[in-house]
């Protein structure tokens, strides 16, 4: 019976708790009822007035009911019908030579730096690694 009598109370303190924070939100959302706002629309300025009457496109005029409704025009087929061929016609067979075009090269030419370097060294260069041991 205790723990029901902790309960209620528990119960009621929590519900005016929340129920006076909402409704204080609620009373600072609501507009002041003794302050009177006056509707008002801001008027438009004449040149603006001016500039909109003049691209404001009249209604057009309804279009006129034709009277005598003629036979539509037969239409066309959209894709053409051919005969078909069992055996395609073999397309023109062009033999080409696969081999590379003989191109004649000039010799290079020797260089200034190319004479004086074989001229100044009378010792073969060569490519082999000078640390391998063996």
């Amino acid at each position: 019976m205790n723990t029901l009598g902790t309960l209620v109370s528990y119960t009621v303190a929590v519900g005016v708790l929340v129920g006076g924070s909402v409704g204080g939100a609620l009373w600072l959302g609501r507009p002041d009822p003794s302050v009177k706002y006056a509707a008002r629309v801001a008027p438009i300025p004449p040149r603006i007035a001016e500039s909109i009457e003049r691209k404001r496109v009249p209604e057009p005029a309804p279009a006129p009911v034709p009277a005598v409704v003629s036979e539509p025009a037969p239409v066309k087929p959209a894709v053409l019908e051919r005969e078909a061929a069992l055996t395609q016609t073999p397309a023109k067979i062009k033999v080409r030579d696969l081999s590379p075009p003989s191109v004649k090269r000039k010799p290079p030419r020797e260089t200034v730096a190319t004479v004086l370097h074989a001229a100044a060294s009378p010792v073969a260069i060569t490519t082999g690694r000078t640390d391998f041991p063996y």
